[in-house]
C-alpha cells in the first residue's frame, strides 16, 4: 500500500508539472531594458562624418557608447567619424568602425582628438541638428 500512494504521488505531480509547462503566461513578457535603452534603441541614426585625409591624432576617448536624439557619443562627447570607415546597422543597431562592431553601452576606446564644433562645422557631413555640442570628438 505504501508503494501504492507513493507511485500516486509521483504520477500526480508528473501531471501538475506537465500542466505548469504547457500553459501559456497569463501577461506578456515586460523587457527587462529600461525605458530610455528601449527608446534609444528605436532611434534612427545618421552617422556624422569628416573627410579623412589619413591623419589623425593620437589622443584616446574612453567611455561608453550611448545613443542620445539620433547621435552617438562617448563619455559625453558627440562622435564624428572619418568618412567612409563607418556604417550604422539599423536593424541590429551595431556601430561599425575600421571592421570592428560596437553596440550601445559597451565600453568604447577610440583614437582621435577633441575638437570645437563651430570650427570644424563645414567639415561635418551628416550631423542631426539635435545633436550639435560645442566640442566633439573626431575619431580617427
Amino acid at each position: 500500500m505504501f508503494i501504492n500512494n507513493q507511485l500516486k504521488y509521483c504520477g500526480t505531480c508528473a501531471v501538475l508539472t506537465l500542466l505548469t509547462a504547457c500553459q501559456q503566461p497569463s501577461q506578456p513578457q515586460q523587457s527587462q531594458q529600461p525605458q530610455s535603452q528601449q527608446q534609444a534603441s528605436k532611434a534612427t541614426v545618421n552617422i556624422p562624418v569628416y573627410e579623412y585625409n589619413g591623419i589623425s591624432a593620437s589622443a584616446r576617448l574612453t567611455g561608453i557608447l550611448t545613443l542620445k536624439n539620433g547621435c552617438l557619443y562617448a563619455d559625453g562627447s558627440l562622435l564624428i567619424f572619418p568618412e567612409n570607415l563607418v556604417k550604422w546597422d539599423e536593424v541590429n543597431q551595431i556601430l561599425t568602425y575600421m571592421n570592428r562592431n560596437y553596440r550601445i553601452g559597451q565600453q568604447v576606446d577610440f583614437a582621435g582628438g577633441s575638437g570645437k564644433f563651430k570650427k570644424n562645422a563645414n567639415r561635418i557631413k551628416y550631423l542631426n541638428p539635435q545633436c550639435t555640442e560645442e566640442y566633439v570628438w573626431l575619431v580617427g
